[in-house]
């Protein structure tokens, strides 16, 4: 079948080894840049010794995500939090009388507006938008930035539904989703600071996307760490384009499922009339999980009408 072997040219892409990642730089240094070589070799042992510059996380994410971490965590301190920064507080009452969580009446009270979206839309909306203003943020690749962006939040999103049909936190989800690319902002980033060393310094495209995605999910794991993420619920974020096996963490599971899908987002799209169920089937066995095509299908088309709510929202708040 033509479309299998699409979708299986998408999920089973070839993992390198370093040292095959370096020597396939060296042998395309014939047609290619010597910068490449020397750029990646700085970055291998900028990451080795530990000397990869990490972006300081948003005060106020912070101040959620530790909250987050512990379980016992009431309703007013995250009320708190949020009411110290006015713009956020100004976004989270205008997502509770959005179409995402729209109750009877529009409310201008914030603590009306927690109350709606609850504890779990929160951190959702805080993470959002103090992340998108702060990080994922530059100006010399701003198209890079932004797609990586919105592919994040819509992984987030779908992450976090398939996690509520499983019955555990939706918000860890959604956190893991939005995060598992940040490494591929900090990477752009070493470019960025490469090249303002070496001027002159021109990298193709084909380059840049190929080292990034070889080296992003390390960086992502970096970073998190960084940030103070327990190591031992996270690690999986650093080999996240690797299928899961049987007895992986049901959130690395998730997560795996939410980068199939909206990477194969086209494909479903344009090759598929809508009562095929093939490509959900096709990633569900790939991301050993245990859920319906059909229940999965809605998920997605879910995830995607609120990805176009939030974006329609929220367009100049985040820039």
């Amino acid at each position: 079948m033509e479309n299998g072997e699409n979708l299986k040219k998408i999920f089973n892409q070839k993992v390198e080894t370093r040292e095959e990642l370096i020597q396939s730089i060296v042998d395309d240094l014939t047609k290619d840049n010597q910068h490449n070589f020397m750029f990646v070799r700085q970055l291998i042992q900028s990451m080795e010794q530990n000397k990869i510059e990490i972006p300081i996380l948003p005060m106020i994410a912070n101040k959620i995500l530790q909250l987050s971490f512990n379980p016992n965590s009431d309703y007013d301190k995250y009320a708190q939090i949020v009411k110290s920064d006015t713009s956020i507080a100004v976004n989270v009452i205008k997502l509770a009388n959005s179409p995402l969580y729209k109750g009877l009446r529009d409310i201008n009270d914030l603590q009306l507006a927690i109350s709606r979206i609850g504890i779990e839309g929160l951190k959702e909306i805080v993470l959002m938008l103090s992340l998108k203003m702060k990080i994922f943020n530059n100006k010399i690749f701003k198209i890079e930035f932004e797609n990586t962006w919105k592919s994040s939040l819509l992984i987030a999103l779908i992450s976090s539904k398939v996690a509520e049909h499983y019955k555990i936190s939706p918000s860890k989800a959604y956190t893991i989703g939005l995060l598992h690319d940040v490494g591929d902002l900090i990477f752009y980033n070493q470019i960025s600071l490469y090249q303002s060393k070496n001027p002159k310094t021109f990298f193709a495209e084909s380059f840049m996307n190929r080292i990034s995605y070889s080296f992003h999910p390390k960086l992502s794991a970096l970073a998190l760490l960084s940030w103070g993420f327990p190591k031992e619920e996270y690690e999986f974020i650093s080999q996240h384009h690797l299928p899961p096996k049987d007895n992986s963490v049901i959130y690395q599971k998730i997560l795996y499922l939410a980068i199939s899908l909206v990477a194969a987002k086209t494909i479903i799209e344009s090759d598929y009339d809508e009562k095929s169920l093939f490509p959900y089937e096709f990633m569900i066995q790939q991301a050993k999980l245990n859920i319906s095509a059909k229940i999965l299908k809605e998920i997605f088309l879910k995830a995607i009408g609120d990805f176009e709510i939030i974006q329609t929202m929220f367009g100049e708040s985040m820039k």
